[in-house]
């Protein structure tokens, strides 16, 4: 399936939220999804929530059995949560 996107999407995996960088992620003016695995040992879950608190038009989407590297732990959901975020933005 091939999905053209007529909008701009930020997709961002597992990013670890920095303080100093808040001032940045708040001029986002795309939709963006965040997506974190929750056996991921580098970046916590109340991270990614200030991240998606922080981002306007963010949503975050959980994989539970995927670790930092989601692509890699988790391919086939994390596509699923990507096209259905796509469709719905294009």
């Amino acid at each position: 399936m091939v999905l053209r996107v007529n909008v701009k999407i930020i997709l961002i995996f597992c990013i670890l939220f920095l303080t100093g960088y808040a001032s940045y992620y708040r001029r986002v003016s795309v939709p963006t999804l965040l997506v974190y695995g929750l056996k991921d040992p580098f970046v916590s879950l109340v991270e990614m929530c200030e991240m998606e608190r922080t981002i306007p038009k963010s949503y975050l989407e959980l994989i539970p059995l995927a670790g930092h590297e989601v692509m890699q732990d988790q391919p086939k959901s994390l596509n699923v949560m990507m096209s259905k975020f796509l469709e719905y933005y294009t």
